[in-house]
């Protein structure tokens, strides 16, 4: 072989550019799916990126955390994989100096979904 290909044919054109509109279409469709709301949320989500931190006396000290969509009652974050957490613990999103009382609903991987179990507090935080 000399690494040449043969020219398509149009029938071939035709079941490529098939193939492809249906890939994209599929597409589209996986996109939409993972993207809509659900209806039996508390709250309608925000897509954020932001970074958190999940604050308890078990950890003895602060995990950072990036925090992929937000709610009045609950968030989607990033976690390192092997990190084990208490069931309840203090959720801060740095960016609007709130901590949240949360407790962890579900984990699959990294991600992990929190509800709010409380309204929150506006901490202070210091600026080295």
């Amino acid at each position: 072989m000399d690494g040449s290909r043969e020219p398509l044919d149009d029938a071939a054109i035709s079941r490529h550019a098939r193939a492809t509109a249906s890939l994209h279409e599929l597409d589209r469709s996986v996109t939409d799916q993972v993207h809509s709301q659900k209806p039996n949320r508390k709250a309608p989500r925000r897509k954020v990126l932001k970074d958190g931190k999940i604050v308890s006396p078990t950890l003895h000290g602060a995990l950072d955390v990036r925090i992929r969509d937000l709610s009045a009652s609950g968030a989607l974050i990033e976690v390192p994989l092997a990190t084990e957490l208490p069931s309840t613990y203090g959720f801060l999103v740095v960016s609007e100096s709130k901590i949240y009382p949360a407790a962890t609903r579900w984990r699959r991987g990294n991600r992990l979904g929190m509800e709010f179990t409380g309204p929150a507090k506006t901490v202070n935080l210091r600026k080295w």
